[in-house]
């Protein structure tokens, strides 16, 4: 699913207004190559399994105060959903089922499986797990003040997966790289996507101004966090 995975980042890539033109292109070959090698619908369970990530990775783990906690049911789910009109081609009947997959990574459940009971994703769903996810981005970016952060993150992530395999496949060229077994390997990957970052304090006092102030669309016709924070 590696490669799905990342052509589902990609997807987050093509919509994010900061790409480069070349790296947008490029992006979009990716997407594709990886939808003629793999299937549309396993490059849409990565972005299936993104969300999880990125809503795992928002809500983090709880830091000072009770009244500082970020509730995911009440602070970042409706957060996302409210922003999702600001998308013209976000179906409003795919909401629901984007709804239960948030909620899902929410209560710590494998969103891949979660969704994958109600059968195949069809296009017009995809489109709005892409969206999803880029608010998800978008949202994380902010939290932390950086702009950028949570696609270098992931990109840097992606890299070492890449070294991982590098290791594993040319022992004899790379003597010094660890040998991992490709099945442990493969079972750390969802916590290595997770990593070690933790939202800063007092996050969801902010979330909720966010979510209470008029959005205002940006330059791409993509509403920023940022524009309303």
């Amino acid at each position: 699913m590696d490669e799905a995975v990342r052509a589902a980042w990609d997807s987050y890539r093509i919509l994010e207004k900061r790409t480069p033109e070349k790296e947008r292109r490029q992006a979009q070959q990716r997407v594709q190559a990886a939808m003629d090698s793999y299937g549309r619908e396993e490059v849409s369970r990565g972005a299936v399994f993104l969300v999880g990530v990125l809503t795992a990775h928002i809500i983090g783990q709880p830091h000072g105060a009770e009244e500082d906690r970020l509730d995911p049911l009440s602070d970042l789910i409706p957060a996302v959903i409210r922003k999702l009109p600001d998308f013209e081609s976000a179906d409003p009947a795919q909401v629901p089922m984007v709804t239960g997959v948030l909620m899902a990574a929410a209560m710590g459940m494998d969103t891949v499986a979660w969704r994958d009971q109600f059968g195949t994703i069809p296009p017009k769903e995809a489109l709005v797990h892409n969206f999803v996810l880029w608010l998800l981005a978008d949202l994380f970016d902010s939290l932390v003040e950086q702009p950028g952060a949570t696609d270098q993150l992931m990109r840097e992530t992606f890299n070492s997966m890449a070294a991982d395999d590098a290791g594993w496949q040319a022992p004899d060229r790379a003597p010094g790289l660890a040998q991992t077994r490709p099945a442990d390997r493969e079972a750390r990957r969802p916590r290595q996507l997770l990593g070690e970052v933790r939202c800063p304090r007092r996050l969801a006092p902010r979330i909720r101004t966010a979510t209470t102030r008029r959005p205002t669309r940006s330059g791409s016709g993509i509403t920023t966090w940022s524009d309303c924070c």
